[in-house]
Parts: structure tokens; sequence; C-alpha cells
């Protein structure tokens, strides 16, 4: 069985065709990567590119899935940072000619690949005591924030679809009040992906760079092209906005990932996904990011000490998760 899938992520997108057989599971044995807005016409329009190069066509795919950066309700979805502002799978699906398309969020697709994993594909910043059967969370900033979780429930996991890059972001210390007052002087909300992102290091670095100036900015910056510069820099001079920014940026990461195992009771463990901590491994661990993961209080570390952390190295999680779904949701998965 031929499976078409795809990992549409608002810098990029990862396509591949995939050969599912009984027994022996998925094998890919075609890839390209896209940048997402060369493709403004329409997302049918970025899968028929895929298909052409990979000289496949429509009539032999059995079934596709696309895991796209963006809700998705009712086959629908709104995504911020897509040059397609309204993307209907039902419109992809006939634009493509492949029946029964579906689509998914970016981070379902991510959860499903999690299951997927070999221990090679992942780093362990904390080894925690894993439990087998237990409820997981996958976090993973890279141009937004995605959250999911995989619920188990009668012997299997179900991936669960969130919002939680979206969230009201809450400061803990007084560093990340005075961060949170210059953030919503220029912004209507705060959330997460203000700060746990890509979009968000240069937010926070904007933030230190003014303090060190004294020249603040109207506006926020509208895009995340300086944060591998910021992460770069960042070891020469650990008193320099950028090492700031850097620092606080994993203390909120470890933060956020805690809370999310705390709102999930997530004892089968944390998967960190995403761009940026797999590129930066060596600040993952050096303690910030775990020691905020643990940071809830005298009642709740003793759980969270017991949760497993990795680090998801594996860059194509999301794509081969999306081709497990379309086997497990086709007529003959």
């Amino acid at each position: 069985m031929i499976i078409l899938a795809a990992d549409v992520g608002g810098t990029k997108s990862n396509l591949g065709i995939f050969e599912s057989t009984p027994g022996a599971g998925l094998k890919l044995s075609f890839e390209r990567s896209y940048a997402t807005h060369d493709f403004p016409q329409s997302l049918a329009s970025l899968l028929l590119k895929f298909l052409q190069e990979a000289n496949t066509s429509q009539r032999d795919v059995a079934a596709a899935c696309v895991g796209i950066a963006g809700p998705v309700e009712d086959g629908i979805s709104v995504a911020e940072w897509l040059p397609w502002h309204v993307v209907d799978e039902r419109e992809v699906s006939a634009g493509v000619g492949v029946p029964g398309t579906r689509m998914i969020n970016d981070m379902v697709a991510t959860a499903w690949g999690v299951t997927a994993l070999r221990p090679d594909q992942l780093v362990t910043l904390h080894p925690g005591e894993p439990k087998a059967g237990r409820n997981i969370a996958v976090i993973a900033a890279g141009t937004g924030l995605g959250e999911s979780a995989l619920v188990y429930d009668d012997g299997q996991y179900h991936a669960v679809a969130c919002e939680g890059g979206h969230t009201d972001w809450a400061p803990r210390n007084k560093e990340e009040f005075d961060l949170f007052r210059f953030l919503l002087e220029r912004s209507r909300r705060v959330t997460n992906e203000h700060v746990i992102c890509g979009r968000g290091l240069v937010n926070v670095y904007t933030y230190f760079k003014a303090l060190e100036t004294g020249r603040f900015p109207a506006a926020l910056p509208d895009n995340d092209q300086d944060a591998r510069r910021i992460a770069r820099d960042a070891a020469a001079n650990p008193s320099s906005p950028e090492a700031k920014a850097v620092n606080l940026f994993l203390s909120a990461y470890g933060g956020r990932a805690g809370n999310l195992a705390m709102q999930l009771m997530a004892t089968g463990g944390v998967y960190v996904g995403g761009g940026i901590a797999p590129k930066n491994l060596d600040r993952m661990r050096d303690g910030a990011f775990v020691n905020n993961f643990l940071d809830k209080g005298p009642l709740f570390r003793p759980i969270l000490e017991k949760i497993p952390v990795h680090v998801v190295l594996e860059q194509k999680t999301a794509l081969i998760g999306a081709a497990q779904y379309a086997v497990a949701h086709s007529t003959g998965g």
C-alpha cells in the first residue's frame, strides 16, 4: 500500500512516500523538503509538486495524511503562520486527486510518530522512572510552540490535539514579570508563543537588548530570523543580551513542559520535539530546562522527578506519524 504523508510547517514542509506492508510496518521510499511559502496558491499545489517529483500517480496512492501547523476542526484549519489562511481537507483531497485525504494538527502527527521512535532517536535529559501504559506529553518549540498528548486508554494510545502555545504565559519571578510587562505593552495579550518558540526567543532578546541600550522599541519584531544568531552568540558572552535571552527562554520552556506534564499526569514521559531543542543540546543539558521542569513545589516535585524527559532527535517524527495515521484510518487500516 502506497502512503502519501506530509508535515506542513510555518517555515518548511517535509513530504514522503511510504510503503506499508502487513507485518513489516512502514518504509520511507522517497522524501523531499520545500519552503512552505514557495506555494502560495494552495496546499494541493505543494502535494502535486511532490508527487510529480516522486514519479507517483495519484491513482497509486491508497491513503494520504497531512499534519499541518494549525488547529484542525471538522477537517478545516485556520493557520496563522501558513500562506493559506483557511485549508479544507476536502478541497485538498479533490485538488490532489487522492480520495479520503486526511488533515490533522502537526502535533497530533508528532504524537503518533513518538510511538515509533527508537532509543537512538532520543536524548534523555532526565531518566526518571518510566511506566508503561501511562499518559505521555509532547511539546515542541520551533516556529511556534506545539503541544499534544498521548492518552492511554483501553490498551492503546490516543493522540489528543491542543493549542497550548496560544494559551496565556504566566511569569514566575520578578525578571519574568518585567518581561511580561514589556510584552503586554506591545501586544494585546501575552501567550506562551510570545516567549517559547523562535519568535519568542527574538522577543526575549529584544527585551534584554532594550535594557542594555535604554532604547525600547514601540513594537515587537515580526519574524524569527534572528533566533539562530541569538542562540549561537549566547555562548560567547554569558552576560550578553543573547545569553540572558537564551537562559530565560530555556527556563520558561522547562517550566512549561513541567506544567504540561502535571496537567496530563504524564508519568509515561515527556518528549521534547521541534527544531530548537536538538540544535541546542548542550544548553538543554546544562540544567536550566530540567530544573525548571521539576520546580513545582514540594508536593509535585517528587512526582515530576519520576517522569522521564527526552529530546527527540528524529526530525521526521511528524512525517512518520502522519503516515501512521493514514494507514490506521484508511479503508484497509
